[in-house]
């Protein structure tokens, strides 16, 4: 297909060295080739296929990890992003178990991504599947700008928050960036918090 992932890597800020990696979908066009999301994402989703997007992403990323696996190559946990509609229209925790036993892949080394728009719709059945996620050993991440008043901040399971911020690369930056940061933690309790510059993002 031409629906591909796209791996950005995940650096820490001390070591500065890659720690995991990050999914992103791409769609490769032959004719008007490398084609953002915004492009298709929002037409998969208005005709309810976007769990078919979801599905092609994971199984792509567990072939590419066997393949690194069987080439002796280094392999890092790999996050990726599931949308709202893959928890209403597939069994998507099976989807993702059976191709995580097919291509013998540890559960510790995928990352399961949830951004706070998709806990505003029957949150209640997305925490049961979250919980089917953490319980089986994944890592599962909230993604987004929370607020205090957030559903998620205070009923969801989430081990770990990932905040999507935009910064001002200037004097101010790291003045800015623990503001918001310690704003943040005062209504938000998980074991680990991580922000990114979203203008670092693959476009």
């Amino acid at each position: 297909g031409w629906i591909r992932p796209y791996f950005q890597p995940v650096v820490r800020t001390v070591s500065r060295k890659m720690c995991s990696v990050e999914a992103l979908a791409r769609w490769e066009d032959p004719e008007k080739g490398l084609l953002p999301p915004n492009c298709f994402i929002p037409i998969l989703e208005q005709n309810k296929e976007i769990h078919r997007l979801d599905c092609c992403i994971v199984r792509q990323i567990c072939q590419l990890y066997r393949k690194n696996v069987l080439r002796h190559e280094e392999v890092v946990p790999c996050s990726f992003n599931l949308s709202r509609l893959a928890f209403e229209l597939c069994d998507i925790f099976s989807y993702v178990e059976e191709n995580v036993k097919e291509y013998e892949i540890p559960r510790e080394m995928l990352h399961i991504e949830i951004t706070e728009s998709a806990l505003s719709d029957n949150p209640e059945e997305i925490k049961k599947n979250i919980a089917r996620f953490q319980n089986a050993g994944y890592q599962v991440t909230l993604v987004g700008r929370l607020r205090k008043n957030s559903i998620a901040l205070n009923q969801m399971p989430f081990a770990q928050h990932r905040i999507n911020c935009r910064f001002e690369h200037g004097p101010l930056f790291y003045i800015e960036f623990n503001l918001k940061l310690f704003i943040y933690l005062l209504f938000v309790k998980c074991t680990i918090i991580s922000a990114v510059d979203a203008d670092t993002i693959l476009p």
